[in-house]
């Protein structure tokens, strides 16, 4: 119930980046159960009366767990972690409705993330600063004689 308590800041997820590897804790076969808990946590506290989130927010939120979740389960059957995906599923809080009303494809428009200025243009960058140099100029950077 973070929200509840200090000030929340939500991103689109296309404006950051995280790389997983098999070095991190999160991919230790002893916290696999610990990060099974936290859908079920997500969800209480999105589902919770005090939940401070608009009714939109609320929504995006609760689509962002359910759509997390599918992933990992979907991950878990394909690696034929069969025991996982049912553990995953049992704990996770999720109903069959839940999935169903929240998993669905992303719907994301060819300039997602284009960046608009105030009077909604696109900001179109000034390419013009990564023209080549002339070639006079090119040859006295490399070192060869002109």
């Amino acid at each position: 119930y973070v929200c509840a308590r200090v000030n929340v800041l939500t991103l689109p997820g296309d404006l950051f980046w995280y790389r997983i590897h098999p070095g991190q804790e999160q991919q230790s076969p002893g916290s696999a159960a610990n990060y099974m808990q936290i859908t079920a946590e997500e969800w209480k506290a999105l589902t919770a009366a005090e939940c401070p989130l608009l009714p939109a927010e609320r929504e995006r939120a609760k689509r962002t767990v359910v759509v997390r979740f599918a992933r990992a389960l979907a991950e878990d059957i394909r690696a034929g972690r069969w025991r996982n995906a049912l553990l995953r599923h049992k704990a996770s809080g999720l109903s069959t409705a839940n999935l169903l009303r929240y998993v669905r494809r992303p719907r994301r428009g060819i300039l997602t993330g284009t960046p608009l200025t105030p009077e909604g243009e696109f900001v179109v960058p000034d390419w013009s600063i990564y023209e080549p140099a002339e070639a006079s100029d090119t040859s006295k950077m490399s070192g060869t004689a002109g």
